[in-house]
């Protein structure tokens, strides 16, 4: 059972959104965004808090890496020749060429002989970060030194500053400041002198400007100095509001710098080398160990290129004046303004990074950083402006990353859990379904049946047998589950019918929907295939079907009835009449032929109607023991010679309830199929007796109640039934007679007439020995008492001129009638329509006494003739003639109106006359 694969599959199917992605009242993600981004920028505050450890690293941390941003501009930027500073570094080389001891200090000969050279030379200002706290052991040469400062006159002398904590008895801490000065000579002699202190962070990097104590006339060396040189910044005296951060232009001895001993000897320096320029003259200390160095501090580019580079103290100073001269130093975001940016940066890389998946959320996180490092050099490079953007870089975009995982991880660990349960959840639906669902692979084979696929098939087995579900799928060998198939392949999808059977063999009709599977590629490899069994349903669909067939009939049964018993009630009437006026032996033999055959002729259409509506409202108490004696002679004339008949009835019979030609239908049926079944003669047994039923064999007889019951038998020796016809054979339009033969509405009716008798049908049948129909009815306890007016029979009822109304539009029956009743003494007025009767009603409506009216005639949509002419004389009697099909019977004022169906007799015409003009005989 292979399906083809489509020639061109189609493309990929789109892909479907993953569930729990919308719907809730709270976005999950909004929520764990505003959690992050609180934590996030409580963390940045907490990191940006001076005395937070982790924090200070970052800031300084973020310091030191802005200098990577355009090194090489910025050193560059510093040319020897044009550059307003100049150091002059006293170095061990110094020490050895100038024969001096470095363990001593220098001797101020040589102080002297260098500011005397710088004087020579032209430079503007000579600073002194070297200290002169004592007199020199040689008091000749302080005088030199002191002589060549004051030809000078623009030398500045640095002085010491240092702050100690001490802890008093009663537990409390003061600090003492202590502060060093130049020997007086010297300083006397010098044009001023400023603090040589530096700001030393933990970690050994001057970052911050040292002013002084511009409050206290104390300034530091190099605010001095740029004092001195008419600086504007250096006029104020008050503190700066702001921290300034020093600008360093490079790594170490970038700013122009020479040995001292090379700076005595004009041939080596040039004189342009100090030209107009502030020397700083100071110490470049050569140690082993970090703990051992002295006067140097760690230059901020360590690490980038340079290892760890060390600064002399000298060169420090020099780029503090460097920054005051040129006016770039740094300068830092205000608190406020951090703190801002934290929280706003906070809350954008929390709410940014939670929107995205892990992969673009790591793409995102490059960007980001890229952004930060391109943001602060910017800051940096063009408005000497630095943050601790570190703090963004390391803390804030890394967390907002992390959450952004942290969180898909958890809403992916929740969706699997979902997934999972959905999946069972399905799983636990198609297992309840109530429908048959496979799963049929392209070679086709079933690969998966759900429970109530294998009820329905009738596999047991785990493992599914191809040839079994072969046998099933396809039972009729047509190709209509491959052709299925095959469409499903080719077009996606396929829905219809089909024909199927369960393992044992039993029919099967389902409703199939296929639908093509698809791998993620968009490759054919599954159908799958919905089955509803609508076998049941197909039943009442086909009994439906009938019930309409039946409907149909009725209608055009009904029409035809009318005019059938329209054209038998004249003669009825007139074979009647004939009968009471000849003395003819055999003429009477003739018209009782005619008579009986009218009769048989109109409850042939009352059989009809009977079928096609299945009632009929006439009961009245019956006595079958004469029905059969009855339908004996009926078909003694019409069975042939080689059936024998015979009858079987008690004299003691009960009566029962019912309807007199709806019994003699039910018997004449049952009849003439034992008739049909004895095509070469037998027996024919109609058989009646009175049946006690207790509890337990009514409830083999469906619809009976225990009781006293009337038990016809029709048995014959024909064929007999099998038994697969028995379970059909009183469903309408089913007949095992070949066609043209049966109408299958036989036993229908019989058993549509019992159960409106409140009885019961029983079969009992072999095959070549015979059949038994046993019809049960329910008996009458004891015999009514007639009315006086049913027991006083009228002979020949007649008239005294009475005038009487007749209305009908069929004109033999009407005249008939008329002959008919006038010859019995009443006077008729005949209509044929309601406009006519109505007009006769009214001009003679003092000497009506009577109006027989058929319930067709009327001339208003809603109103009937009868209730026309009870308006009109609302104590007139009403006789209505109705016809195969009555109509409802209006409600009338006054005394109820008779009804006579048609075909009727003469007598029973006379006797309903009789009965309306004189009700109390």
């Amino acid at each position: 059972m292979p399906v083809p694969t489509p020639d061109h599959p189609p493309t990929a199917p789109s892909t479907v959104s993953p569930p729990g992605s919308t719907g809730d009242t709270h976005d999950p993600r909004a929520i764990a965004g505003v959690l992050l981004a609180v934590v996030l920028g409580a963390l940045s505050l907490l990191l940006l808090q001076p005395e937070s450890i982790p924090g200070a690293r970052l800031t300084r941390a973020s310091y030191d890496l802005t200098f990577s941003f355009g090194t090489s501009t910025r050193t560059a930027s510093i040319n020897p020749t044009d550059s307003p500073v100049a150091t002059v570094y006293l170095d061990r080389r110094s020490f050895d060429a100038l024969g001096q001891n470095p363990g001593l200090p220098l001797d101020r000969a040589w102080y002297a002989r260098l500011v005397r050279r710088l004087t020579s030379a032209g430079a503007s200002q000579v600073l002194f970060d070297v200290l002169f706290q004592h007199p020199s052991e040689d008091p000749k040469s302080d005088a030199d030194f002191a002589d060549a400062i004051r030809a000078h006159g623009a030398v500045l002398l640095g002085a010491e500053w240092s702050r100690s904590d001490s802890v008093r008895p009663d537990a409390s801490q003061v600090t003492i400041r202590n502060i060093s000065l130049p020997v007086p000579h010297l300083l006397a002699a010098a044009a001023g002198y400023g603090f040589v202190f530096s700001r030393v962070d933990p970690d050994f990097v001057v970052r911050r400007h040292f002013p002084g104590f511009l409050d206290r006339q104390m300034p530091s060396l190099t605010w001095e100095a740029a004092r001195h040189r008419g600086v504007p910044i250096a006029r104020s005296t008050n503190p700066p509001p702001t921290p300034r951060w020093i600008n360093y232009y490079g790594p170490p001895l970038t700013i122009p710098g020479i040995s001292f001993v090379d700076a005595l000897d004009p041939n080596i320096t040039p004189d342009s080398l100090f030209l107009g320029k502030t020397v700083l003259v100071g110490t470049r200390p050569t140690a082993g160990l970090f703990d051992e160095r002295r006067d140097e501090w760690r230059s901020p580019f360590s690490g980038w290129g340079q290892g760890l580079a060390f600064m002399p103290a000298v060169e420090v100073h020099a780029t503090e004046l460097l920054n005051l001269i040129r006016g770039d130093w740094l300068r830092r975001t205000s608190p406020a303004m951090e703190a801002t940016a934290a929280w706003i940066g906070a809350f954008a890389l929390a709410f940014f990074f939670v929107r995205l998946r892990p992969a673009p959320a790591a793409a995102a996180l490059v960007g980001a950083e890229l952004i930060v490092l391109i943001a602060a050099a910017y800051a940096f490079n063009e408005h000497r402006l630095w943050f601790p953007w570190l703090i963004l870089a390391a803390v804030q975009i890394p967390g907002a990353a992390t959450g952004s995982f942290v969180l898909h991880s958890v809403e992916w660990y929740r969706q699997r859990r979902r997934y999972l349960a959905r999946i069972r959840q399905q799983a636990a639906l198609i297992d309840k379904a109530q429908d048959a669902i496979l799963v049929v692979d392209l070679a086709g084979q079933v690969t998966y049946a759900n429970p109530r696929a294998r009820t329905l098939y009738g596999w047991s087995e785990p493992v599914i047998d191809p040839a079994a579900a072969h046998r099933s799928l396809e039972p009729e060998k047509t190709g209509a589950f491959v052709a299925a198939a095959k469409h499903a392949a080719t077009t996606g999808e396929w829905s219809g019918e089909l024909p199927q059977r369960d393992a044992n063999g039993k029919p099967l009709i389902v409703e199939c929907r296929a639908t093509l599977i698809r791998d993620p590629n968009g490759t054919p490899r599954e159908i799958l295939f919905i089955n509803t069994d609508v076998t049941e349903r197909k039943k009442l669909q086909d009994q439906f079907l009938r019930a309409q067939r039946r409907e149909s009939i009725g209608a055009l049964a009904g029409g035809m009835a009318h005019d059938l018993n329209n054209a038998l009630s004249p003669i009825l009437m007139g074979v009647q009449m004939l009968k009471a006026k000849t003395t003819d032996a055999a003429m009477h033999r003739v018209l009782s032929v005619m008579e009986s055959n009218t009769q048989r002729g109109a409850g042939m259409v009352r059989q009809v109607l009977l079928f096609a509506r299945g009632q009929d409202d006439i009961t009245e108490r019956v006595s079958l023991v004469s029905h059969l004696h009855e339908l004996e002679s009926v078909l003694r004339q019409s069975f042939p010679a080689h059936i024998a008949i015979s009858v079987l009835a008690p004299a003691d019979l009960w009566a029962v309830h019912g309807n007199a030609t709806q019994l003699h239908q039910i018997l004449l049926n049952l009849c003439i199929n034992a008739r049909d079944a004895m095509p070469s003669g037998g027996r024919l047994t109609l058989a009646a007796d009175n049946a006690e039923l207790d509890a337990a064999e009514a409830q083999e007889l469906p619809g009976l109640r225990p009781g006293r019951h009337v038990m016809l038998l029709v048995s014959d020796t024909g064929s007999g039934i099998p038994p697969e016809v028995q379970a059909h054979l009183f469903e309408p339009f089913f007949t095992t007679k070949p066609q043209g033969i049966g109408t299958g509405l036989g036993l229908a009716t019989v058993a549509s007439l019992v159960k409106n008798h409140g009885g019961a049908v029983r079969v009992r049948s072999q095959v070549g020995e015979g059949t038994s129909f046993e019809v049960y009815l329910p008996a009458l306890e004891a015999a009514p008492t007639r009315p006086p007016s049913e027991t006083s029979a009228i002979e020949t009822p007649s008239g005294h001129g009475e005038l009487i109304l007749l209305a009908d539009d069929e004109l033999s029956l009407r005249e008939l009638v008329r002959d008919g009743l006038e010859g019995q003494g009443y006077k008729v007025l005949p209509a044929s329509s309601a406009v006519e009767a109505l007009a006769l009603a009214r001009e003679h409506a003092a000497d009506l006494r009577l109006a027989i009216v058929s319930t067709r005639l009327t001339n208003h949509p809603t109103q009937s003739l009868a209730s026309q002419l009870r308006e009109t004389s609302p104590q007139l009697p009403l006789l209505l003639i109705t016809g195969a099909t009555p109509a409802p019977t209006p409600q009338l004022p006054g005394t109820p109106p008779a009804h006579l169906p048609k075909p009727f007799t003469f007598d029973a015409l006379l006797t309903q006359v009789s009965r309306l003009l004189h009700p109390n005989p």
